[in-house]
């Protein structure tokens, strides 16, 4: 793996163009919110009843690319607030907010290798493991086309970004960025694949880097890094 370039590399939240957010869960029906629910997976997708916002180091290398990692999620205002409900109500809970918000980290193999069947509605169950609480979380793409979570570095979504037609990136501007986040796997962007619609509204879809819709994404930086990896004030 490439030597990183800690100045290079910063934090950040990612979702949709729209707003709606990436996790690592599913909708699912007869769940208790208008009748579907979210339930949690490995595999990423765009979920219209996640809450919560997807955070990841992209870590750069010396050719413009970033390895993705996986650093949990920013609460949404809901979590946030059952956090303080909890706490004010019953009794003093020592455990940081990030970390009982911070989704499991579930299962990381691959699943079987090949490309994205269309007469598949979901990507394929992986076998059970349990990844070291210390290994690195990566974003991972499988030979399938799909995006998951996974400590194999040799399987880490590696990303060139490109910026929407008309504007801009700068690692240095807090603004939202809207972007394309080009898979070095397939050179094709992040996409969604297969979205689910429920009688509600509810909707998801899975994440893939190819056989979908190619997808602007809205990337917003929250940490930067001194080059001896010290955050940057």
């Amino acid at each position: 793996m490439p030597v990183e370039k800690k100045q290079l590399s910063f934090l950040a939240t990612l979702e949709l163009k729209d707003g709606t957010k990436l996790a690592f869960s599913k909708v699912v029906a007869n769940g208790e919110q208008n009748g579907e629910h979210s339930e949690a997976h490995e595999y990423l997708c765009a979920n219209s009843l996640a809450k919560d916002t997807l955070k990841l180091y992209f870590r750069a290398g010396s050719d413009g690319e970033y390895v993705l990692l996986n650093r949990g999620v920013v609460p949404g205002v809901s979590a946030l607030l059952q956090v303080y409900e909890k706490t004010h109500e019953y009794e003093y809970d020592p455990m940081p907010v990030s970390e009982r918000t911070q989704g499991q980290v579930l299962d990381s193999r691959p699943p079987v290798d090949g490309n994205i069947d269309e007469s598949e509605s979901s990507p394929p169950p992986p076998a059970s493991s349990t990844p070291e609480t210390t290994s690195p979380v990566y974003l991972g793409v499988n030979a399938g086309g799909w995006v998951f979570k996974t400590d194999n570095s040799g399987l880490a979504y590696v990303a060139r970004i490109v910026p929407e037609q008309g504007r801009e990136f700068s690692i240095e501007s807090n603004d939202a960025h809207y972007v394309y986040l080009t898979s070095g796997a397939s050179k094709n962007p992040m996409q969604t694949y297969k979205r689910e619609s429920f009688p509600s509204g509810a909707w998801f879809a899975w994440m893939t880097d190819r056989d979908g819709v190619d997808e602007v994404l809205k990337l917003t930086i929250i940490e930067r890094y001194d080059e001896n990896g010290a955050v940057r004030k």
